[in-house]
């Protein structure tokens, strides 16, 4: 029956590696670690550019093949053909190992190269997205800014606009109350206008009735003419009348005060008439009346003494 190979996990070079091989576990894990001590030892030697360099797993062979040539030297009595075996193996082994780890290591070299450029590429594009972010960056302030100033200058435009508002409708509520003021004052305007026609007909009829007067003062007036020229031509014709001309002069004298009177009641009319015009009260309707029957009654009075006095002057 064939002998089955163990199996083992081990960790060299910061690698893990699954050992198999028909030896102890605890010698292939020995043998593994002391490749990792060389490895470890070794990177810590030599520089940085050593480590990921072709000549490293040459390196790395001599150190070992230097601990196994110093390892034979210790073991004079060990046999010759089994110390050559065992030899061969370790070495063979250590080869392929050797072999794999230079052909990983060239993997990774490849490989560092190829992130390497990869990087460079990256950095570079990294480099070119970050001027083209800080352009937009900047951009975007300076618009953040520029949004800023139209938002507070559409905030100042709403509040001036609701100022204007406010003033608009002020000015509306002061035009309407203007209007209705106006109105009022159409009104009492209209009222005035009205009360004014009725003052000029009133007072046209005043003046008709007036003009009425002086007609029949006019009539009077060359009435008592006649009467004086009939006085003087009775003088002339009967000398017997004088006491009765006397009489009849006083009596002229009487009208001639009565006429004075009449003149000056004329002009307290006019007088009346006149005020009448520049006040326009209520109560000149009423002082009118009044002061045409006191002339009316006046005029009764005055044709009463003259028809008296026509009858005097029929009997002389």
């Amino acid at each position: 029956m064939a002998e089955v190979k163990k199996r083992i996990e081990v960790n060299i070079g910061g690698r893990t590696y699954n050992l198999a091989g028909m030896e102890n576990p605890d010698y292939m894990e020995m043998v593994a670690k002391y490749l990792d001590n060389k490895m470890n030892e070794l990177k810590a030697k030599s520089s940085p550019n050593i480590v990921y360099n072709e000549s490293f797993p040459i390196i790395l062979a001599l150190n070992i093949a230097d601990d196994l040539f110093k390892e034979r030297e210790n073991k004079v009595n060990t046999s010759t053909v089994v110390v050559k075996e065992k030899e061969n193996n370790i070495a063979s082994e250590l080869t392929a190992r050797l072999n794999d780890q230079i052909k990983e290591t060239t993997e990774i070299k490849n490989q560092y190269k190829a992130k390497a450029n990869d990087y460079e590429i990256l950095l570079n594009q990294f480099e070119t997205k970050s001027k083209e972010v800080d352009g937009l960056k900047t951009t975007i302030v300076n618009r953040e800014d520029t949004i800023e100033k139209l938002e507070r200058k559409i905030i100042m435009l709403q509040s001036d606009i609701d100022e204007y508002k406010v003033k608009l409708n002020d000015k509306s509520q002061y035009i309407t109350d203007q209007n209705a003021k106006i109105n009022s004052k159409n009104q009492e305007l209209n009222a005035l206008s009205k009360k004014l026609n009725e003052k000029n007909v009133a007072l046209n009829e005043l003046n008709q009735k007036a003009a009425e007067r002086n007609v029949k003062l006019n009539t009077v007036n060359k009435e008592r003419d006649d009467l004086a020229v009939k006085l003087k031509a009775a003088n002339a014709s009967v000398k017997a009348l004088e006491k009765d001309v006397e009489k009849l002069t006083k009596e002229s004298q009487v009208l001639n005060e009565d006429k004075d009177s009449l003149i000056k009641d004329v002009a307290s009319i006019k007088d009346q008439f006149d005020t009448f015009k520049n006040s326009l009260d209520i109560d000149e309707s009423n002082q009118l009346k009044a002061a045409f029957a006191k002339v009316k009654a006046e005029n009764i009075e005055l044709m009463r003494k003259v028809e008296s006095l026509e009858i005097k002057l029929k009997r002389k």
